[in-house]
């Protein structure tokens, strides 16, 4: 087993609408096709049901970032600038896989 990944709604979202590169494209199907992590509140979001306001997706980011650290996870995000500083986690941009 390779980088194993937290994917962040975003990147979902975006697989969803085939609104990636295609080179990304087949990179997260490869993910999503070997090991699919993820959690509630991104499940959540990408349903829908979720319209947080900023405080709470602040909240929601820091869900995120512990749950990849705790877990030895890299996030799959675009939101590469929520996360920059954070030297315990690496992100990946899925536009540039």
């Amino acid at each position: 087993m390779g980088q194993r990944f937290l994917i962040d709604s975003n990147a979902v979202i975006d697989y969803l609408a085939a609104i990636m590169p295609a080179s990304a494209m087949k990179a997260v199907s490869n993910y999503l096709n070997e090991e699919f992590i993820t959690s509630i509140v991104i499940k959540i979001e990408v349903c829908g049901f979720l319209d947080l306001p900023d405080k709470m997706q602040r909240v929601e980011s820091f869900l995120q970032l512990a749950t990849a650290i705790v877990h030895n996870l890299s996030l799959l995000t675009r939101n590469i600038a929520d996360f920059k500083n954070i030297r315990e986690l690496q992100v990946v941009n899925p536009y540039e896989l």
